[in-house]
């Protein structure tokens, strides 16, 4: 056997296993993005209801001392 036979072989093995690792790393990653998701969502709407003042599911004005309360000193929003 000399390499012209065994290369193409060879090629063919390392494609299959760059493939392999390539899909088993996209599913491990949608896993983990998905339970990411799930924690951070309701912290990021929170978020966002105490700067809007409003309810982003049903609309519904907060009151007005705790929306004060969660701007700035100033009445401003706070910066990211």
């Amino acid at each position: 056997m000399n390499w012209e036979d065994i290369l193409p072989l060879l090629t063919l093995v390392l494609f299959v296993g760059m493939l392999i690792g390539y899909l088993w790393g996209r599913k491990d990653g949608k896993q983990e993005g998905f339970t990411m998701g799930f924690t951070y969502a309701p912290l990021e709407m929170r978020r966002q209801v105490l700067i809007k003042g409003v309810c982003l599911v049903c609309g519904r004005q907060i009151d007005t001392e705790e929306h004060q309360a969660s701007l700035g000193e100033n009445g401003e929003q706070p910066s990211d």
